[in-house]
């Protein structure tokens, strides 16, 4: 899987958008075109306490 480059625009929101768009684009080439399939992965894992309080003090803070 390739990595992708994490953007960073000054406006984090932007950048989280953009971020997760590139996920969801990728995820939906292995899912097949089943983009809910996609959806409902990330979803879930946002859905993880540990994975989102990781990314929002690696991601979000720092900007």
């Amino acid at each position: 899987m390739e990595q992708s480059e994490i953007p960073d625009t000054g406006d984090a929101w932007l950048d989280i958008q953009t971020l997760f768009g590139r996920m969801l684009d990728s995820l939906t080439k292995q899912f097949a075109n089943e983009p809910t399939s996609a959806n409902r992965f990330i979803a879930a894992v946002i859905d993880i306490e540990p994975i989102r309080e990781r990314y929002e003090k690696n991601f979000i803070e720092l900007r």
